[in-house]
């Protein structure tokens, strides 16, 4: 039996690790580099053995030069927090699915104006050796960004962003499909959908067509209502919930876009005497379970986990060159307890 040596004292070379495996140098830079198809599988064992013995760790310049790639990721949020996604579990799944290929992710929050230009998506890239990007910009794109990935074909993906390629999104179309379903399998059938407010990012309005197809399916009137945006008028879309629960045909379930869509209803329901969920189902969608204002709300979760490794996994295909659709997470499933049959 080979006695494997121990390491030596300081940093081990490539050399150590060659003389410990019995091959070349150059046989153990293409091996460790990604580059050993035409050696045998008992030698890349071999020599990634004596490698992980040793301890040895290839220097990230010489990588770079010699593969040609960083082994870098870069995601760029804005500087306006409302118009990124910041779910740690989104994080969690893109390092998660990065680090199994040995890429790791930079950050880099950024104002509109760093990403305007026809150069400033390339030196972005230089500056933070990054092979590829990752866009988590989801509100008011700059025009200038989408032009310049759409002509210079840079190595970038968005999240949770609806396209016809490049990216990562929830399905949203499905989610309000299933929550509008479930209630009706309930018994419920006058249910209405509620907005949180205008907006311009695609899940509102997917949210909305899902529960419209699942009530037109099922022979119903679908309803959908939209929120007011201005705080002023955060009264009167009170006194609208008021009169449409006090209603002798008031809907006995309703689809809310997120949490902060429920809160007010939940309100104006406890003011009226109407028991949640005995005589008002309340159902949402958010990438947690609320639960701060009464009982933890029925919550169909987005899927950020998933999301991210997908995202990672098409941001990968994007730096080699490979397809990179669009890609509909399926939610992540359902959980909580403000839905339950309709009052008889």
């Amino acid at each position: 039996m080979t006695k494997k040596k121990s390491p030596p004292s300081g940093r081990a070379t490539a050399h150590d690790v060659a003389s410990g495996a019995g091959v070349a140098v150059d046989t153990v830079w293409q091996i460790l580099g990604g580059r050993g198809e035409r050696y045998s599988a008992a030698t890349r064992a071999r020599v990634s053995q004596i490698a992980q013995h040793l301890g040895y760790q290839r220097n990230a310049g010489a990588v770079a030069i010699s593969t040609g790639r960083f082994r870098c990721l870069a995601m760029v949020t804005s500087t306006a927090g409302h118009r990124s996604v910041w779910d740690t579990a989104l994080y969690d799944g893109i390092e998660r699915r990065l680090s199994r290929d040995g890429y790791h992710l930079a950050m880099a929050c950024l104002a509109d104006e760093q990403l305007r230009g026809d150069s400033s998506l390339a030196r972005f890239l230089g500056e933070r050796n990054a092979d590829g990007l990752i866009l988590n910009y989801v509100y008011e794109i700059p025009p200038e960004v989408e032009d310049a990935i759409a002509r210079h074909r840079h190595a970038a993906v968005w999240v949770n962003r609806k396209l016809p390629s490049r990216c990562v999104h929830p399905d949203d179309l499905a989610a309000g499909r299933s929550a509008t379903q479930a209630l009706i399998e309930l018994g419920h059938r006058r249910i209405a959908y509620l907005s949180s407010h205008p907006t311009s990012h695609y899940s509102d309005a997917d949210r909305a067509a899902g529960h419209t197809h699942a009530m037109s399916a099922a022979g119903l009137m679908p309803q959908v209502l939209m929120s007011p945006d201005a705080p002023g008028e955060r009264d009167a879309w009170m006194a609208r919930m008021r009169d449409l629960l006090q209603r002798p045909d008031r809907p006995t379930a309703l689809v809310c876009y997120g949490p902060f869509a429920a809160y007010p209803v939940l309100r104006v329901a406890h003011d009226l005497g109407l028991v949640v969920p005995r005589d008002l189902s309340i159902s949402t969608f958010s990438s947690y379970i609320a639960h701060d204002a009464g009982p933890a709300l029925t919550t169909w979760l987005i899927p950020y986990r998933t999301m991210g490794e997908a995202v990672a996994d098409l941001a990968l295909n994007a730096v080699a060159g490979l397809p990179t659709p669009a890609l509909a997470i399926p939610f992540a499933g359902v959980t909580g307890a403000t839905s339950a049959p309709p009052p008889a």
